[in-house]
């Protein structure tokens, strides 16, 4: 596959993109898999920008500085194994650099940008089992994100998110039960109420009559009540970090009917 570059130039930005696709599909023990692999470079220049917090004025100088540059490579495999099993695996590597430009009262002070370094791998894999009344998956995921910044040390730091769990859906004539449990992994998190664990598991069962055009659902969210809304975004400007509370352990039943279309 041919690479891709576009150069777009914008009022406040200057983008330059390369992409770069290459498909592979083969055979593997006798079964067919496929082998994405991705890859992309990213540079941004932005003009700058002061402010004067004595007047609250905003002022853009016809003068261009660091934006961004950003690479990128992903790897996917979709491998089927027999006429059961099939085996996905995602893995990436990201690096990011960030030049964020510190307020200046004064525009004859020099330009100080703070750099944040991001460098940030993944992996995510899923073996899942599909056979006639059962469907079963475990997976897994992994994500590091090691951040440092130049101008405020004190932010460095190296982040994991990590879930695993099992995904699980019966069908027995006009009865299907599913359920899911994922166990979810925070640490490096500045914030210490961040870097925590817990166990979601969530739950359904649906029973189809009148020929299967009426379906009677039960669904329960959150049975064991740890399900939580964190977020964070740490940037060369500024780091925000938030959370939510909602509705907890709950469950939802619903009823649906599905017409016959009309002839005309």
């Amino acid at each position: 596959m041919e690479p891709t570059f576009t150069k777009e130039q914008r009022l406040l930005h200057q983008v330059v993109l390369h992409a770069n696709d290459v498909p592979a599909r083969g055979l593997f023990d006798g079964q067919m898999g496929i082998v994405l692999v991705l890859s992309e470079y990213a540079r941004v220049r932005q003009l700058m920008q002061t402010y004067n917090p004595q007047t609250n004025v905003y002022t853009i100088r016809p003068e261009m500085v660091k934006g961004r540059r950003l690479s990128s490579l992903i790897f996917n495999f979709d491998q089927g194994l027999g006429n059961e099993f099939r085996l996905r695996n995602s893995i990436s590597f990201q690096h990011d650099v960030t030049y964020g430009l510190l307020t200046r009262t004064n525009d004859a002070e020099p330009l100080s940008q703070n750099r944040r370094n991001s460098f940030l791998p993944s992996e995510n894999i899923k073996l899942s089992y599909d056979h006639l009344w059962l469907k079963c998956s475990i997976f897994a995921a992994v994500t590091m994100n090691r951040l440092r910044f130049s101008l405020s040390p004190q932010h460095n730091t190296t982040i994991w998110n990590g879930r695993a769990g099992l995904d699980l859906e019966v069908e027995w004539k006009h009865l299907r039960i599913a359920t899911n449990l994922t166990e979810f992994i925070r640490h490096g998190y500045i914030i210490r109420r961040m870097n925590d664990s817990f166990l979601l598991w969530n739950a359904s069962a649906t029973w189809k009559f009148l020929n299967n055009k009426a379906r009677l659902s039960l669904e329960v969210n959150d049975i064991l009540n740890q399900f939580d809304t964190f977020n964070a975004q740490e940037g060369a400007y500024q780091n925000i970090y938030s959370w939510r509370d909602q509705l907890h352990h709950y469950a939802n039943v619903s009823f649906s009917y599905y017409f016959d279309a009309k002839k005309k």
